[in-house]
Order: C-alpha cells, then structure tokens, then sequence
C-alpha cells in the first residue's frame, strides 16, 4: 500500500507540474509603431491651427469696418467729378443723382432712389417731422435740375455741372450725422 500512495502522490505532484508548464496561447503582443504618434501630434497641431485662425476670423469680423452712407455719397461724388465734360453730362447727373437719392435712402430710411422726383417730394413735403424738410427747396432744385439732363437731355454747361456737385456735396456735409453721435 505504500507503493501505491507513493504513486498517487508522484502522479499528482507530475501533473499539477506539467499542469503550470503547459499554457494556452495568448494573442499577439502588439508594437506600437513611433510614426504612428508622431502623425496623430501633426493633425492634432494642424487641427489646433485651424480652430485658433477660425476663432480670431469669428472674433474679428465685428471689427470690419461698414462705411457710413455718407461717406459713399461722397465716394460717388467725387466718382462723378471724372465724367465733368460737356459730352457726358447726361452720365453726370445719373451719377450725381443716384448718389443723393441713395444717400437719403440709406441715411433717412425714405424711399427715393426708385421713385420719381414727383413721388419723393410729395413725400417729403407730407412728412413736416423729416430732417430733409429744411432741405426740401433746395433737393427739389438739384433734383429737378438733374431731371433736365438725364430725361429732358437738357445740355449742361461746365458752371452748371459744378453747381450740381457742389449743392450735392453741400447736402451731403450738411446732413451727415455729428461725429461725436455715431457709435464707433
């Protein structure tokens, strides 16, 4: 009976070694690759690039200036000085009047560049409380003046020409809001 305790003994320490020597196989051990991180840096940089530029774009696009209707009126004033010849005297009060009727449109909110002179005085002349009113005899002369050239291709002279963009100017200067009102 000792031989066979001893064989049972020997056949369990046999398996319990062979049990710890023998394992089942694991997965593949994984390398990482170094290029791998060095790509994932660069997009990480190039992503942090566009979002730092799209941040100051979105920051920034309140600080684009809009020009105030005045100064465009003055703009296309002095576009209009270069079509000062007797030839193009029609294209000259086009020019002079759009200037004004767009600059009353966008600085008094009052429809006048798609109306008729008739139209917009009567307009004016209605509305007592409007700040053109003080205007209204003067812009009703430039304006019939113009008229004259563009429909009636009345001829206008060098003088002429000149007085049509200087009350335009005058208007202008005088109508525009005061520096000190304006916001920015």
């Amino acid at each position: 009976m000792n031989c066979m305790v001893l064989h049972n003994a020997f056949a369990q320490i046999s398996t319990n070694i062979l049990s710890e020597d023998i394992r089942d196989i694991r997965g593949p051990v994984h390398i990482p690759n170094p290029w791998l991180w060095i790509i994932y840096a660069v997009c990480g940089l190039v992503a942090a690039f566009f979002l730092f530029r799209a941040y100051h774009a979105w920051r920034n696009r309140a600080l684009i200036r809009v020009k105030p209707p005045h100064e465009i009126a003055l703009e296309r004033l002095q576009y209009a000085l270069t079509l000062m010849t007797s030839d193009r005297a029609r294209e000259f009060s086009i020019v002079v009047s759009d200037a004004i009727r767009f600059y009353i449109e966008d600085r008094f909110q009052m429809r006048a560049a798609r109306r008729t002179t008739d139209e917009f005085l009567h307009d004016l002349l209605s509305n007592p409380s409007s700040p053109l009113t003080a205007y209204s005899t003067s812009l009703e002369d430039f304006l019939r003046h113009c008229d004259l050239a563009k429909f009636a291709r009345w001829t206008l002279s060098m003088t002429d020409m000149q007085s049509m963009y200087e009350s335009a100017r005058i208007l202008v200067e005088q109508t525009k809001p005061d520096e000190k009102n304006t916001d920015k």
